[in-house]
Formats: structure tokens, sequence, C-alpha cells
């Protein structure tokens, strides 16, 4: 702004500027027009964090402080820098937190609520710089602490301040929405939202889409009945363009494509069918670019040879065909300006992605790494707004489970191998062995396995995925 040359202590300004948003719902500077930002940013200090959110810690007060210094000389000189920095007060700050949480008076939603708040706060919040055409390794700032309860996904409202995240609710002991406002000191839970998953936005931010009892939903943000569009059996994700409407996977079994229905609801037509030359596949978790036709997706890939490989693909509304992008084993999410973001393993990659050619250029750079996934369903726990703002969570959260035999009276006959990642459990008509998947905790691969009811034997059978 003064003429002189940009460096990387300008991107942490910027930084600054991001993280002061984010925890006080209000931008650091001020200005009517540009002129009168430029002059706020040259001339005027911001109000301190903590005079709008009295919980704001301090050390986090004093990091942003210095990174929004006028001199940058001032600044913090380094990403590393700031970044050890950020991870020292998450590690110091999850004692504080959850000592304000507990100590906080009210209901049980309304914990949870702060429990969640904090949980965004240090664990959720992602911050990668891109502009410029910076190199992503040296741009990428995060704050990382444990949650309290498994997040199993979430969604970037299009105003990029809101985001819908799936949670426990301790109440139905049943996962829900709820809601959270960039800044603010509450988050709040959706009614009639018990059991949803894979949430995703209306263009204009005001409904939220869900899948729940076999069905896809929708739910206006303003307040009124939760509203049906149509079946989904087994619901892997959607997305929502600005002509009213969705693309989506309504049944995640094998052989089933994408479908395509109107917002207002209607009977689904199916756009995609997996490609039988490349094995047993499903598609799930499209996501419309931002020309509003052409759209992206895992081809979650079942057949367990290695040469065929889980891959992100883009289509269109207007045409049949499909152009493959690149290997991938969770769903991917295009995010401005210009970067697809996608996982190989527990690793967070983003590389530059042409909107033209759909075509990916340049080396893939690291951003996360540890990312929570969700390994039976292939889904992996981020989302990007169209600004460079991303929110993740890494970790892994993998909760295990132990499988037990009970007669018809409810009495426990015994143990059926060690504790682990078990899902869609199928007994046997003789009632002597059950099948079940079972998860490799440090591949994240699925396959199907079967225990017999006396002793510990058991045999693997084919890989599989929900």
């Amino acid at each position: 702004m003064e003429g002189k040359e940009a460096d990387a202590r300008t991107d942490i300004f910027a930084l600054g500027e991001v993280i002061y948003e984010m925890a006080t719902g209000r931008p650091a500077f001020i200005g009517k027009s540009r002129a009168s930002l430029i002059a706020a940013i040259l001339s005027s200090e911001p109000q301190p964090m903590a005079a709008m959110q009295p919980m704001t810690p301090l050390a986090l007060e004093r990091v942003v402080k210095r990174c929004l210094a006028k001199e940058p000389d001032d600044r913090w000189q380094t990403a590393r820098d700031l970044e050890l920095e950020l991870k020292w007060i998450a590690e110091g700050g999850r004692q504080t937190a959850g000592t304000a949480a507990s100590a906080a008076s009210g209901k049980t939603k309304e914990r949870l609520a702060w429990i969640t708040v904090g949980a965004l706060a240090t664990a959720l919040i992602v911050t990668a710089i891109w502009w410029r055409n910076a190199k992503p390794p040296e741009q990428t700032m995060y704050f990382s602490a444990s949650m309290p309860f498994p997040t199993h996904d979430i969604a970037f409202s299009p105003n990029r301040r809101t985001l819908a995240v799936i949670a426990y609710q301790e109440s139905v002991r049943k996962n829900a929405i709820w809601i959270y406002e960039v800044g603010s000191q509450g988050a709040r839970i959706l009614s009639d939202t018990e059991g949803a998953s894979y949430p995703f936005w209306s263009p204009d931010g005001r409904t939220l889409a869900f899948f729940a009892d076999g069905k896809l939903k929708k739910l206006e943000l303003s307040g009124g009945p939760v509203q049906i569009i149509c079946d989904a059996p087994s619901g892997r994700g959607g997305t929502w363009n600005k002509d009213g409407v969705i693309v989506f996977t309504p049944d995640a079994t094998l052989g089933n494509g994408l479908y395509r229905v109107s917002a207002s609801g209607g009977i689904p037509k199916q756009i995609s069918r997996p490609d039988p030359s490349r094995g047993e596949e499903s598609h799930r978790y499209p996501m419309f670019l931002p020309d509003g036709s052409h759209y992206l997706y895992l081809a979650a890939n079942f057949s367990g040879r290695k040469e065929e490989v889980d891959a992100i693909f883009v289509s269109s509304l207007d045409t049949n065909e499909k152009r493959f992008v690149t290997a991938a084993t969770a769903n991917a999410a295009y995010a401005a300006p210009g970067y697809l973001l996608f996982c190989r393993g527990k690793t967070l990659l983003a590389q530059r992605f042409d909107l033209k050619q759909f075509a990916l250029s340049g080396e893939p750079a690291t951003l996360l790494t540890e990312i929570q996934q969700l390994p039976q369903t292939g889904r992996a726990v981020f989302g990007a707004s169209d600004d460079g703002l991303l929110v993740a969570q890494t970790g892994s959260q993998v909760a295990l489970s132990q499988l037990l035999w009970f007669d018809r009276k409810g009495n426990e006959l015994g143990a059926v191998g060690k504790p682990g990642v078990y899902g869609n459990i199928s007994l046997a008509p003789n009632g002597k062995s059950v099948a079940v998947n079972k998860t490799d905790t440090g591949s994240l691969n699925t396959d199907v396995w079967i225990y017999e009811l006396r002793g510990d034997s058991a045999l693997r059978s084919i890989p599989a995925l929900t």
C-alpha cells in the first residue's frame, strides 16, 4: 500500500486480519471506501479483541497484535515462528477452554455448544493463504487441539462465515447439525436434524440440505419445518447450484451413480453410472464447480485390485462425458483462487486446477497431515470457501468397539475378536457366524471379516466401503 515490496510478512499481516475477524466477528480495520480502509490500516489500531470477546486468550491477542504491527520488522518474521507460537497457544489453551466451558451455567445443550465453539476455535479453523502465487506450504497456518467428541462432517456456507457441523447430540444419542457463526460466542443445534449426515448449503446460504431417515431433506435456517426432497436410502453427499438443481448420491451400494433432482422436490434422475471397466465402484460426494454445470465427484472403488484406484472425476449436467482428474482416497473440494483440495491417505493436498481444461498443473502441496477421515465411507472432514479459507479437523478420532454375542434373553455369551472399527454387521442364517466391515486404523482400508461364534477364528474376505 505504501509502494514497498511485499514479502512473507505481508501475508502474516493478512493472516492476523483473518484471525482477528474469526475471533471477534468484526474486521480489524473498517472503512466506507477503499481509500478510507487503506487509511485505517496505515494509521489506526484495531480494537482489543478481548473488548469484544472477553474469553479471548491473552496469548492469542498478543500473537494477533504482533501480526498486525505497522512495521514489517515488528511482525513475526517467518511463518514457522508464527506456527510454533499458535501451536503453543493451542496446547496451553485446552485446559483453560475446558475450565471456562465447565464453569458456564445453563442447560446441557448450552454447555455442549460452548464445548463445540472452543473446539472450533482451536481445532477446526485452518487458514490457508494462497494469494499472490505464494507457495502453499510456506503460507499455511493452523490451530490444533483435540476435539471433545468426533466431528463427522463440515460444510462451509457460501457467506464464508457460517459452518454446519455434524456432531453428537447427547440427549438423543445421535448425530445432529450444529451451526457455528465464525467469531460468535455460541453454537446452536438445529432442531429436527437428529441422525443427519453430509449437510450441504443452498447457493444463497439460507437453506441446508442433509440426509436422514432414508431421505434427502432441507431446512431453512430462518425457521420452518424440515421438508423432504426425495428418497435417499443411504445418501453419500450432495451439491446445490443456482438453478435449483441438486446432484447427490441417494444410494451408496455398488453400481449406483449420481442423481439429479430439483431442490423443490421430485423424482430423481440418474446422471452418472459407474464404469464396469474400473471394477466395482460407487460415485459419491459431488461438488459443483463455479460455472454451476460441471461438478467433481469421488469414484470409490470396491474391487480391491491394486490397479483400480479411488479417483476424482469431473462431469457436467449437459453431457454424459466424464474426465479423470486425480487419484484420491476421499472427497475433494474446489477452493479459489484456482486450487483443488484432495486427500491421499491421511494427507490433505492442494494443487492448481484449471477450470477451462479441468486439469491439474504443477506439483501438489501438502496442507495438512493426519486429516481426520471416516475410512468406512471415504469421507475426509474438511470444508473450503471460495476465498481461500479452509476448515478441517485433524487427528485420529476413530472410536473402537467390541463385538459381543448375546442370547435371546439378553445374556452376554462372550466377545468376538479384538476391539476395532466395525460396521455393517450381518448375522448368518445359522446364527453361528457374523460378517462385519472392519477398518484398519493405520492404512484406512476396510475389509469384510467373518467371525465364528465359538473361538477367535476369523476369515478376511473382500475389501469393502460403505
